[in-house]
């Protein structure tokens, strides 16, 4: 005999002719499977409806369970695909981004065609400084009075053209082959010095001198001096070293210096315009323990470059 059957989307219970749900009207053939003898029955709710409806308790029946899925469980719902963006607002976003990157190119034009690149900037900056006694651009500061060159560094000058010469020598030694000229201050030879003849010819180290000839008249700023016979510790003690010396030129400047007993350079300030000769006269020595024959290893003059 016919039976209600329960909805199984929204477990509706319906009348026994009824083809659709009542409250979902889904179709009764495609919901509700026929019940077979073996198969098993849930109490369902009682739903009253407007007209003839189950309203008792002894309307109460059963309805099939459905079969379980296949994967032993419910069936998820349907994963949404991905939303689609609308054209108009797709097309609006392109155009906004087109108007911006037009925006920055004509600034960027804009910006090239009254800026000077670096390099321009650069040249413009060092014709203003060069010309500004003649320009008559008023943002550039003009000077009063002639523009003079600085002077840099003094440089060491060459002995190429250079002569030196004695008040004594030492003979040289022939089991070394050692000589001692004066000539060995200008070699840049630390093996080789000038020994005036002490020992062997009776002249005393004090008020001994050496003297420069240079190629012409030169502004000397500078008179550098490696003091006593460096090449070997031995030598250097042996023989006597200057002390107090007298730096003097053919032009009538003098400056006196003490050297320290040192074995590296010194280096000494003077201030000597045009000066051909420059004479280093000995005033007083530190004693050798052995040879009283006073010796310096180098001598090198210095003067100014202007630009």
């Amino acid at each position: 005999m016919s039976e209600p059957w329960a909805c199984q989307v929204c477990s509706t219970t319906n009348e026994p002719g009824a083809s659709s749900c009542v409250a979902c009207r889904q179709p009764r053939a495609a919901l509700a499977p026929t019940p077979g003898p073996d198969t098993p029955r849930v109490p369902v709710a009682t739903v009253t409806q407007s007209g003839a409806g189950l309203t008792s308790e002894s309307d109460r029946f059963m309805r099939p369970i459905p079969p379980a899925s296949s994967m032993g469980g419910s069936v998820p719902p349907p994963t949404p695909g991905p939303r689609r963006v609308p054209v108009v607002a797709l097309a609006a976003v392109i155009l906004v981004g087109l108007i911006v990157i037009g925006a920055l190119v004509a600034t960027r034009n804009s910006g090239n065609s009254d800026a000077a690149t670096p390099d321009e900037s650069a040249a413009v900056t060092t014709q203003s400084t060069v010309s500004r006694s003649t320009t008559s651009d008023a943002t550039v500061p003009q000077t009063s009075g002639p523009i003079t060159s600085t002077p840099t560094e003094p440089v060491e000058l060459s002995t190429a053209a250079m002569t030196a010469r004695a008040s004594s020598v030492l003979p040289p030694d022939e089991d070394y082959g050692t000589t001692y000229g004066a000539e060995n201050l200008l070699d840049g030879d630390l093996q080789t010095a000038w020994s005036q003849a002490g020992s062997v010819g009776g002249q005393a180290s004090v008020g001994s001198w050496v003297a420069f000839d240079l190629s012409e008249a030169t502004h000397i700023t500078g008179v550098s001096i490696i003091n006593g016979y460096v090449k070997s510790d031995t030598a250097y003690l042996h023989n006597d070293r200057p002390r107090d010396i007298l730096i003097s030129t053919d032009g009538g400047q003098e400056k006196r210096v003490t050297l320290a007993d040192v074995h590296t350079p010194q280096d000494i300030a003077v201030d000597f315009p045009n000066a051909s000769t420059i004479t280093i006269t000995i005033e007083s020595v530190y004693l050798g323990n052995k040879w009283h024959d006073v010796a310096m290893t180098e001598v090198r003059f210095a003067g100014p470059v202007t630009g």
